[in-house]
C-alpha cells in the first residue's frame, strides 16, 4: 500500500519515525501505541525529528471501532493508509492489532517471526516525547480539558467525524458521521478545531460548534425542549385552521349580524393563537456558550 517513494526513503538509510495519534480516553494513547511498537520490533522506532509520521485516529462507528493509520512524508505527502477494526464493544479489542499493523508499516521484516531474545533494558522514566521537526510539520496536537454546565442535564457532546482525503498536494473533507465525545459534566480532553454540537433526550440538538485553542473551556448550555416546538407548532396550526374556516364562514353568513360576531370573535381567537405560537416557536433553539478558561486547572496534554 505504500508508495515508491516510501520504498526509495527507507533504502536510502536508517529513518526516524513520529507518531501523531488521536483516541478517545478510554483508547490506548500515544505513548502506550510507541511503547507497544518498539517492544514488538526490539528496537527504539520513534524520534523527536522525524523523516516519515504515522498518523493514527481511532473512533467509534456504526458499533465498531476503527483506527486509520497514515504514513506521511516530511513533504506531506500521504504514502498510504490503512484501517484496522474491531467489532468488540471495548476499544482494547484493537490494541495487538494497531500494534501489529504499526510494526509492519515500520518494518515489513518483522512478518518474518519473533526477534532475537535480548536482555531487558530498563524501562524509561518518562514517555517518548511527542514528535515534532524544526519546520513544524508535525506540530503537537493540543487539548483542552472540556466540562458542560446546563439547565437540563445529562447532555451529551457528540462530534462531527470528517475524514480527509489527500488528492493533487489538497486535502479535501466529508461528512462520514458523529461520534459522542462525552456526557454531562464531561471533564475530557478535546481537539480544538473540530466542529462539535450537544444533545439529550427531549431537548432539541444545538447548531454546529468548535472549541477555541485553550487550555480548558467550559459549555454553557440553554436548553430547548422538543415538546415546545410541538406546542407551538400545534397553535399555530389550530390558529391558521380557526382564523380561515371561521372568517370564511363569516362572509358567507355576513347578511346575519349575531353570528357573524361569533365568528369574527373566533376568527381573532385563532389569530391571537397563530401569534402566541409563532412567538413561543421562534425562541425555541438550544444555545451553547463556549467560554475558554471557563474550567480551573492546567490543560491536557496532547498524547
Amino acid at each position: 500500500m505504500t508508495s515508491l517513494s516510501l520504498l526509495l526513503l527507507l533504502a536510502a538509510g536508517p529513518t526516524t519515525w513520529g507518531l501523531r495519534w488521536a483516541a478517545p480516553p478510554e483508547c490506548r494513547q500515544a505513548a502506550d501505541v510507541s511503547r507497544a511498537v518498539e517492544d514488538k520490533l526490539h528496537r527504539p522506532v520513534f524520534g523527536a525529528e522525524p523523516a516519515v509520521l504515522v498518523d493514527g485516529v481511532v473512533e467509534r462507528f456504526e458499533e465498531q471501532w476503527r483506527a486509520r493509520l497514515s504514513l506521511v512524508d516530511a513533504q506531506g505527502t500521504v504514502l498510504g493508509t490503512r484501517e484496522v477494526t474491531s467489532g468488540e464493544s471495548a476499544c482494547a479489542s484493537l490494541d495487538d492489532k494497531v500494534t501489529l499493523v504499526v510494526a509492519l508499516l515500520i518494518d515489513p521484516s518483522a512478518a518474518l517471526g519473533p526477534a532475537p531474545v535480548v536482555p531487558p533494558a530498563p524501562a524509561p522514566a518518562l514517555p517518548p516525547a511527542p514528535p515534532t521537526s524544526p519546520a513544524g510539520l508535525f506540530p503537537t496536537e493540543r487539548r483542552a480539558r472540556l466540562l458542560v454546565e446546563s439547565d437540563a442535564p445529562p447532555l451529551e457532546v457528540r462530534r462531527v467525524v470528517l475524514q480527509g482525503t489527500a488528492a493533487g498536494g489538497s486535502h479535501a473533507s466529508h461528512l462520514t458521521g458523529v461520534t459522542t465525545v462525552c456526557t454531562e459534566p464531561c471533564d475530557v480532553p478535546v481537539k480544538p478545531g473540530e466542529g462539535y454540537f450537544v444533545v439529550g433526550a427531549g431537548v432539541l440538538a444545538s447548531p454546529q460548534f468548535t472549541v477555541p485553542d485553550a487550555t480548558s473551556v467550559q459549555l454553557q448550555v440553554k436548553t430547548a425542549s422538543v415538546s415546545r416546538v410541538a406546542w407551538s407548532a400545534t397553535a399555530m396550526t389550530l390558529g391558521v385552521l380557526t382564523a380561515l374556516s371561521c372568517g370564511i364562514a363569516a362572509l358567507l353568513v355576513r347578511n346575519n349580524p349575531t353570528t357573524t360576531a361569533v365568528l369574527l370573535g373566533l376568527t381573532g381567537v385563532g389569530a391571537v393563537s397563530l401569534t402566541v405560537g409563532l412567538i413561543f416557536g421562534l425562541g425555541a433553539r438550544t444555545e451553547v456558550e463556549v467560554v475558554p478558561g471557563g474550567v480551573p486547572g492546567a490543560g491536557v496534554p496532547a498524547p
